[in-house]
């Protein structure tokens, strides 16, 4: 039987108890996905789809198309404990998606968030959200992966990557104020690229990727340096009475390891139809939307499309409304910024932290949800100083 619906919940400790059963079942979730990854069939996959399912019906709007696949994944595995190996995966990963989904609008349901609440509030209960997620992760997860390179490894690559990631982010956080929407939109583009890094190297098991992430920025600066010195040349801007550091750079560079560079770029990059080695612009030699969709990941197209071209339109030249744009559009600009750099930087350090397990993952979500209740109550202050309290 369906549970009765989970809206208009006020009683504390009933809340309490639905949110204990929210994160019990994505704990079993993430197992249960775990297990299917290893070609393990769990019986208890049964169950855990019509619970999960049951948290998910009562608050996802019948208008919404996968109300229905819901609705129908759900009878079928109520109905029969015979497992589909083909379609268990899919089915599964639909589930917990919308878990997920689930569980953040009971939250936001619980707490009787307005409609109307202004920009500027909204934005700063995100930017609260980062901070506090920045605070956490540089003071626990951060200064325990320190040491923990082994080399030039897939584990290595992905430190590096994190902790770009999480600069950029402890950035993000002094950009607090609404002249700053360009900055956060610069990092929040950066994040992005970073995030997606992060996801091809950690689902990658090609000895050819790890080499290509290492091998590339030794190869691209000597690119540019090459580029460099052809351009200052070219518009007379060489002195020889005062050479550059680039000068000593290419000098120091022997014939013999320049040939070693374009034999490296054609082993790992290939050649082009000329037969020339490729010059890569990235180490995977993608284009930023190929790279996305190399990950086969829905989510993380989605935070591709919601983020990658609006800040292209903030950070390259070109015509931009912004001055002339009224504070509650950039208040909100920002808001939107601050909650999907927010999002990619929790993902990736649970990502990280899958890898290096510096701390206990029930650990790390427990803190995270601390960090929302602390984030909930700063919520309630923006209502309050919004003179919304009692709306």
């Amino acid at each position: 039987m369906m549970s009765e619906p989970q809206n208009n919940i006020n009683d504390e400790n009933t809340v309490n108890e639905i949110r204990g059963k929210y994160h019990l079942l994505i704990q079993r979730g993430k197992y249960i996905l775990h297990c299917i990854g290893k070609g393990i069939l769990k019986v208890e996959v049964h169950s855990w789809i019509v619970a999960a399912a049951d948290h998910i019906l009562p608050i996802m709007p019948l208008e919404i198309p996968e109300y229905q696949e819901i609705k129908d994944i759900r009878d079928a595995y109520q109905k029969s404990n015979i497992l589909v190996p083909g379609s268990l995966l899919a089915d599964v990963s639909k589930i917990f998606e919308n878990l997920l989904t689930a569980h953040r609008c009971f939250n936001l349901g619980v707490m009787g968030v307005p409609q109307n609440i202004p920009p500027q509030n909204l934005a700063n209960i995100a930017y609260e959200f980062i901070k506090q997620s920045t605070e956490y992760m540089g003071n626990n997860l951060i200064k325990k992966l320190i040491d923990k390179e082994d080399g030039t490894t897939r584990r290595t690559a992905l430190l590096h990557t994190y902790g770009k990631i999480y600069c950029l982010a402890e950035s993000i956080v002094r950009l607090n104020k609404i002249v700053d929407h360009l900055a956060i939109a610069g990092c929040t583009r950066a994040i992005l690229e970073l995030f997606v890094d992060m996801h091809l190297l950690y689902n990658s098991n090609e000895k050819k990727d790890v080499k290509r992430y290492f091998s590339f920025p030794d190869i691209n600066r000597f690119n540019t340096a090459k580029n460099i010195a052809s351009l200052r040349k070219e518009h007379n801007l060489v002195d020889p009475d005062e050479p550059k550091p680039i000068d000593k750079f290419l000098a120091d560079i022997t014939p013999k390891e320049e040939e070693e560079m374009k034999s490296l770029r054609k082993k790992l990059w290939g050649t082009t139809k000329k037969q020339t080695p490729i010059q890569p612009h990235h180490w995977t030699e993608l284009s930023m939307v190929d790279r996305v969709k190399k990950t086969n990941d829905r989510t993380l197209m989605n935070t591709y499309l919601e983020t990658y071209y609006y800040c292209n339109w903030s950070v390259h030249s070109g015509y931009s409304d912004f001055p002339g744009r009224n504070a509650e559009d950039v208040h909100l600009f920002n808001c939107h910024l601050y909650s999907l750099s927010n999002d990619m930087f929790i993902d990736s350090s649970i990502l990280i932290n899958n890898e290096i397990q510096a701390v206990e993952n029930e650990t790390l979500q427990s803190e995270l949800d601390n960090i929302r209740q602390v984030s909930s109550r700063r919520f309630w202050g923006e209502l309050v100083r919004a003179g919304m309290k009692n709306h």
